[in-house]
């Protein structure tokens, strides 16, 4: 985001949101151009961004590996895990990777299947717990299932699992975590990977997700194995091969894209680009898109198939028996039944939203809607969508006798993975887990009254963030040309940590304003020489910004804020405004 210390003038809109202005040194701004040859524009948004040397603006615009990758083994524990796994495997033991049922989850648990696979060892399984009946991370009736002697890998859980790894240690069964959650009391695993540990200070590790920290193992893990001439008799996989996934869990993870996470992603979505992982290339055509181009595809069309399964399916490892299969047949199977899966999450998302909806208190600086017959599945996204649409954060839990599960969403300034944590450790919480911005949670029926209290006291000092969206720019229409498209592509991925250019669009008149399919908003906007643009506010109907645009008149000018999109459509090349805001002109 833009460094405070660029900040410039500002301007306040319509919805109480203060439009923050780049406030750029010359200077800086010219011999960035002179250095490195970009435009003005895109120099601009580097310098807003607080990217203003050669060096830094190379590492943002041609992420290298080479510079932005530390040493796997500067994650604590990682050589005592490999050590343990050349073991398992010359000993041939049972090796099992646990994993979480989101993306995060079912694409690391693949990575380690992909590699030992290519590596020819084949005393290896997997575990993905059924969401409904058995929740999040590690537990017991699974653990139980394991042979004696065997080494279970649990990715993108197992932080919180404390007693459970006691119980795989009873059991003779070693266990190796690697996962990004918040840490509270230390497993007594025999290797422990996370960068969020009380001994692991590099502020960069903490960024990435849990098939980030796997690709970094398994770097690790082959050098290890080459050292020890394992590759003269069997090909060398090339872990470059898996950037294509690693990218599409880093986005739907939402974890920032910079630095390193930057690189996983452009260069990933290189690789989608060019077709190169079939698995992912299949669902795309069984989701309806003829190529992936960008983090966007990533986190809202393809992400939310590998989700479905785990959300509402009947069949929680459904997406990593997709991405372990290799007949052709099998995987265009499974993926068409990832893809039915997600209609029906959405069917049961927008139910149980209309519930929240109904059940939410708004006179509180939190949201909290606790329903009966919620789907375990979906009170994720459904958290999401109310924050979203209140800037709030909002805690989402479906009711029951014994047992509630819950999730949270939150915003900028309040840690829900910190509070969380606090409230497993409170004795109020069953258990629970995340980071600042997402988690999850059980809790008994009979603790719910402690657990509003406990928030309660948590906001009383909560101060939330003056809205403020940070102006990349103004344009006029007529700058909507292939050149600065062409400029705005080259400051791509973007997401988290580095979001789309966002412009002022000055004195703009919104004409034929109409709905569509009762959620969204369409507009043509007009300059004064008369140039249009159509312009778009997604779930626009029921915001509090779309009630102000469908009562616009012609006549009004206004000062539109928005990203700008150059889509093909029905053969034709079509541009458009996605709104975020407009303030009187």
């Amino acid at each position: 985001m833009m460094s405070d210390n660029n900040a410039g003038p500002s301007k306040r809109s319509i919805t109480n949101q203060t439009w923050q202005f780049p406030q750029i040194d010359q200077t800086i701004l010219s011999q960035l151009q002179c250095e490195t040859g970009a435009s003005e524009l895109v120099a601009g948004i580097l310098c807003s961004r607080g990217i203003c040397t050669a060096k830094e603006a190379a590492d943002f615009l041609n992420p290298q590996f080479v510079s932005l990758m530390p040493d796997p083994s500067s994650l604590h524990d990682v050589d005592k895990a490999i050590g343990r796994i050349i073991e398992a495997m010359e000993r041939n033991e049972s090796i099992c990777i646990w994993g979480d049922y989101d993306v995060d989850g079912t694409v690391s648990v693949s990575l380690f299947l992909r590699f030992f696979k290519a590596i020819g060892y084949g005393n290896v399984s997997f575990y993905i717990p059924d969401r409904l009946n058995e929740g999040y991370g590690l537990n017991s009736q699974g653990i139980k299932k394991l042979s004696s002697g065997s080494l279970l890998i649990s990715v993108d859980c197992g932080t919180s699992n404390v007693e459970e790894i006691k119980l795989a240690h009873s059991l003779n069964i070693d266990t190796i975590i690697i996962d990004h959650h918040e840490v509270g009391a230390l497993p007594e695993s025999l290797a422990f990977i996370n960068p969020h540990k009380p001994d692991q200070s590099d502020q960069d590790l903490k960024e990435l997700c849990a098939a980030g920290l796997v690709f970094l193992f398994l770097i690790a893990l082959s050098r290890e194995l080459r050292a020890r001439d394992f590759y003269k008799s069997i090909k060398e996989p090339d872990v470059r091969e898996y950037l294509g996934m690693v990218s599409l869990a880093t986005v739907c993870d939402v974890m920032r894209l910079v630095k390193l996470n930057r690189a996983y992603v452009f260069h990933g979505l290189k690789r989608l680009c060019r077709r190169s992982d079939k698995h992912i290339e299949r669902l795309a055509e069984a989701a309806g898109l003829s190529s992936i181009e960008n983090a966007g595809h990533l986190g809202f069309i393809l992400g939310p198939r590998i989700n479905a399964a785990g959300r509402v399916g009947d069949d929680s490892s459904m997406a990593v028996a997709f991405f372990a299969c290799n007949n052709d047949d099998e995987m265009q199977s499974l993926a068409d039944k990832l893809n039915q899966t997600n209609i029906r999450r959405k069917e049961i998302e927008t139910d149980n939203l209309k519930q929240a909806e109904a059940a939410v208190s708004l006179n509180k600086p939190y949201l909290l809607a606790a329903c009966e017959n919620l789907h375990p599945g979906v009170i994720g996204i459904v958290a999401s969508r109310l924050k979203e649409k209140h800037n709030k954060p909002a805690f989402v839990i479906g009711l029951d006798k014994d047992v509630c599960r819950g999730s949270v969403r939150s915003v900028e300034g309040f840690d829900v993975g910190a509070f969380i944590q606090s409230a497993v450790n409170a004795g109020v919480l069953a258990n629970g887990g995340g980071h600042k911005m997402a988690a999850g949670f059980s809790i008994m029926a009979c603790n719910l009254s402690k657990f509003e209290s406990m928030l309660d006291d948590a906001f009383r000092t909560f101060e939330p963030p003056t809205p403020t969206a940070h102006v990349d720019g103004i344009l006029a229409l007529s700058a909507l040309n292939a050149m600065l498209f062409s400029d705005i592509a080259k400051l791509e991925p973007f997401g988290i940590g580095n979001p789309a250019p966002r412009f002022m669009f000055p004195r703009l008149a919104a004409l034929r304003i109409e709905v569509l399919k009762e959620k969204h908003i369409r507009c043509i906007l007009a300059d004064e020489t008369g140039k249009t643009v159509l312009g778009y506010l997604f779930n626009g109907v029921g915001a509090a910004l779309g009630k102000e645009i469908l009562n616009l008149n012609p006549g009004r000018r206004i000062d539109v804020l928005g990203t700008v999109r150059s889509d093909l459509w029905q053969g034709k090349k079509q541009i458009k405004i996605l709104i975020e805001d407009f303030a009187d002109a």
